[in-house]
């Protein structure tokens, strides 16, 4: 079989900085393969299952626009995946994500999975998969290989939906605070004034209501919301920096940061209002009702 004829690389893109510097990196592959753009589709789910939907080869390869793979990695994740047993339906590289570490995935699937399989619309769209093929004996393989860079924070509207949307993760999984999410939370007061949105998507990740939090991400959606906050807020990019005297202390941000974090799937008006007027407190140039911002983000 020709070379690139059995495998397809979809690349997810919804307008990432990083996307040329992505593209760049597919074209020194040294393996060679089928190319196909997945653009702005969402929620994360769609965009997933349209994979499948529209590959036509007996191996599709997941890269999303922040990943920056080493020239390797597509032709190490194929051979893998091809000498696999039947068993085994995708297997994954490791990703460097700068700023953290060891963090996130590339990852190559068998297109026959999803006769059987779908992606669906949770918060979590590949651990839910993952879970429902562990019930049938399938199972994933770690490549135990590191093959690129993640680079998940490449603008200010980045920074602000990373920090956002892991704390929506962990809450969605019910992930004790101090597992990750005090440490991520510390590290954004540590940064705060001068980089102001990890702090900002913290602190709106624990005000993410039902409705949103157990659905996947939804970047049009979330660009659309963060454009509304900034206006209800009085704010324009880059954040202005509040007045000292308007400075909260960590204590204060990690105590109404615990109470909307741990009412996991955001239900507790309370938590939440308390969560909502720190939000204004520490970033609104001009005087908001909190439940007008509660009202912004459950709309």
């Amino acid at each position: 079989m020709p070379a690139g004829d059995d495998l397809t690389v979809f690349l997810l893109r919804s307008g990432e900085e990083t996307t040329a510097d992505c593209l760049a990196a597919l074209d020194k592959q040294s393996r060679a393969f089928r190319l196909e753009h997945i653009r702005d589709v969402a929620p994360m789910s769609r965009a997933f299952q349209a994979m499948p939907e529209r590959c036509g080869t007996l191996y599709f390869a997941q890269v999303d626009a922040d990943m920056i793979l080493e020239p390797h990695a597509i032709h190490t994740l194929y051979e893998a995946i091809r000498r696999s047993g039947w068993r085994t339906y995708m297997v994954y590289g490791r990703l460097y994500e700068e700023g953290f570490g060891v963090g996130g995935a590339v990852k190559c699937w068998k297109r026959s999975l999803f006769r059987f399989f779908r992606f669906r619309d949770v918060r979590t769209v590949d651990r839910d998969l993952f879970q429902r093929t562990r019930r049938f004996g399938l199972r994933r393989q770690d490549l135990a290989s590191v093959l690129g860079i993640h680079r998940p924070r490449h603008s200010l509207f980045s920074l602000y939906l990373k920090s956002k949307s892991d704390v929506e993760k962990w809450r969605f999984l019910k992930r004790p605070a101090g597992a990750y999410a005090l440490a991520a939370l510390d590290a954004a007061i540590a940064a705060y004034p001068a980089e102001p949105h990890r702090l900002l998507g913290a602190l709106l990740g624990a005000l993410t209501g039902p409705a949103r939090l157990l659905r996947s991400k939804d970047v049009p959606y979330e660009t659309r919301t963060y454009a509304e906050v900034l206006r209800f807020l009085g704010q324009e990019e880059p954040l202005a920096r509040l007045p000292e005297s308007r400075a909260q202390t960590p204590e204060t941000f990690r105590a109404a940061f615990l109470a909307g974090y741990e009412d996991y799937r955001g239900r507790s008006t309370a938590a939440r209002q308390a969560v909502a007027r720190l939000v204004i407190e520490s970033f609104a140039l001009t005087p908001q009702s909190p439940r007008n911002l509660l009202e912004l983000l459950d709309a």
